[in-house]
């Protein structure tokens, strides 16, 4: 079990919809593809690779990038339900997350 395997689970057991490369069968995909197919699904990339930085500081679309330095399981999933607390108004923490992810527009 990865990190990312781990932080996804912890997400997913809080309610928050999230799909991981590994889910989405696109381990292989290059960065760049990782963003097109992340802004074409309206999600946030959560990673520790600042390569993504880069790819956005040269302008390419994503639909958001969540950048985590190197952190536990447990700050790096209290990082991701604040970030998704202040996006979209509802509150993880307080148990105000909607059953029905679909509709969000923020999804990791």
């Amino acid at each position: 079990m990865n990190i990312f395997h781990a932080v996804a689970e912890g997400l997913r057991g809080r309610g928050l919809d999230v799909l991981t490369v590994q889910d989405a069968r696109r381990i292989s995909a290059s960065d760049s593809e990782q963003l097109a197919f992340a802004f074409a699904e309206r999600r946030v990339i959560v990673t520790m690779d600042s390569d993504f930085l880069i790819l956005a500081s040269k302008g390419i679309k994503h639909a958001g990038i969540a950048f985590a330095a190197q952190q536990t399981i447990g700050e790096m999933i209290q990082a991701v339900i604040l970030l998704y607390d202040v996006l979209t108004g509802h509150s993880v923490l307080r148990g105000d997350a909607s059953g029905d992810r679909a509709s969000e527009e923020h999804r990791t």
